[in-house]
């Protein structure tokens, strides 16, 4: 290419890219003044359901102790000094991503003594696998459900609220025709057991629909809502706030995060029933993590990610996609990519760095947390552990579903991991064994053998 010609190609660039700065600037403006009632769970957003209200309360409500806002992951952002015990870790938004090492810092956090406040719509099934270990009537955790109206009455102790949602009916919804309202999602009370079966979770709070034609919808095997076709919930008190121990700590599960928005704080009477939410917090500093937000139907398809059906639901794009002004943005980038490869077509490619695997910890980790543990003389507590590691595994490697550990599930993992059928049907014995308070020194050791088996000879 001659010189003038390179010359106009970069004047070229130089002006597209200053429209598109220009188009974006416009159109964010333009989009700045219109009301949006998406939910938008950011500190920095004073739409409706924004979070900018909570933000500015939130360093007031813990007055005197340290909050600090931070967007790392759990496993960079709380501390790791076992000397702190009356801390808390608080998380606010539609979704919550953790993967294994935040799970395990997030873990450890709380069994020292501290507290974790989770406000989301769905929870990731690794947090779930050693928080709900012990599961209530047989009954395997299968995320929260959700009753669909457009008013509700929440409790918390004595403290109550009548909230309506503003945007009841949105495009999707009167594309499908479905029911107007809003889901308020709940927990299903076939986990909360007596408190003599075990220290389970504790009810706090409930969600009361209002109209009579209010209905049910439950999330198993999907990341979306079924409807229970004539389950109507009019009259019903669903559980939306609940308690749970994990170790010396304490687990707290909120399902309607929806209320720490701008449109429900704009008033006294959301702000007396925000504090009756927090007050069982401890008196102490407070992590409040931003870095883990992601969207409900991220965390239900991760959480089901073994169902190839998930795959056409809607991602992460949808939401840029939606605004006008990252829509332009998007599309002048990939024009300007597009003029790059026009102009720069000729191949440049340095060497390709040999990047070694990534070596395989797992059993280095258990045979630790087998002589950390067997030291107490706590088997049961091995065999949990153990147990989660392996249900883990089996779901990262195989995307097997883990919530029934049935004849299915041992089919599915032979066929998948080419093993006899005979060797997975006694792992499967010895990982239901763990719901016995008594677990003996010979299921220990053989689960400790079959799980070394498993990690070394399955494909």
């Amino acid at each position: 290419m001659s010189r003038r010609g390179v010359i106009f190609l970069i004047l070229a660039i130089i002006l597209v890219f200053g429209l598109i700065f220009w188009a974006a600037y416009a159109l964010g403006s333009l989009a700045s003044d219109t009301i949006s009632w998406n939910e938008e769970y950011s500190e920095k957003s004073k739409q409706p359901y924004g979070l900018y209200l909570w933000g500015e309360i939130a360093d007031t409500y813990f007055e005197g102790h340290e909050f600090e806002v931070s967007k790392k992951a759990p496993a960079k952002m709380l501390p790791q000094d076992e000397s702190i015990t009356d801390a808390n870790y608080m998380f606010v938004g539609e979704g919550l991503y953790l993967d294994t090492s935040d799970v395990n810092q997030l873990l450890s956090f709380v069994e020292r003594g501290n507290k974790a406040f989770i406000a989301a719509k769905s929870v990731p099934f690794d947090l779930m696998d050693y928080v709900y270990f012990e599961e209530c009537n047989y009954n395997y955790w299968e995320d929260y459900h959700a009753v669909r109206d457009s008013m509700v009455t929440l409790k918390v102790g004595t403290v109550s609220i009548d909230l309506k949602h503003k945007n009841t009916l949105s495009t999707e919804d009167w594309q499908y025709n479905y029911y107007e309202g809003y889901r308020w999602p709940f927990l299903d009370e076939k986990f909360i057991c007596p408190e003599e079966y075990f220290d389970g979770f504790v009810q706090l709070g409930t969600v009361t629909p209002s109209s009579i034609s209010a209905q049910v919808y439950t999330s198993v095997e999907n990341n979306y809502y079924n409807q229970n076709d004539g389950d109507i919930a009019f009259g019903k008190s669903f559980t939306n706030y609940v308690s749970i121990p994990y170790g010396d700590g304490e687990f707290f599960f909120y399902t309607t995060p929806i209320t720490f928005t701008n449109y429900f704080l704009k008033d006294s009477s959301g702000l007396g029933y925000l504090e009756n939410v927090l007050a069982y917090m401890h008196d102490g500093d407070t992590y409040y993590d931003t870095g883990s937000r992601v969207k409900e139907d991220v965390t239900r398809r991760m959480n089901n990610s073994y169902d190839p059906r998930l795959l056409n639901a809607k991602g992460p794009l949808t939401f840029i996609m939606q605004q006008r002004s990252l829509k332009w943005a998007i599309y002048g980038i990939l024009a300007l990519a597009a003029l790059y490869f026009m102009f720069k077509a000729k191949r440049r490619q340095r060497s390709i760095p040999i990047i070694p695997p990534v070596k395989n910890t797992t059993l280095e980790f258990n045979k630790a947390m087998g002589e950390l543990y067997f030291q107490t003389g706590n088997h049961r507590k091995i065999a949990l552990k153990l147990k989660g590691q392996v249900l883990t595994y089996i779901r990262d490697r195989y995307r097997i579903p883990t919530h029934q550990l049935d004849d299915d599930f041992v089919t599915r993992l032979s066929n998948a991991a080419k093993l006899p059928v005979r060797e997975v049907e006694r792992l499967v014995e010895l990982l239901n064994a763990t719901r016995n308070l008594e677990y003996e020194d010979e299921l220990l050791s053989e689960l400790f053998q079959r799980t070394n088996e498993f990690y070394t000879t399955s494909r």
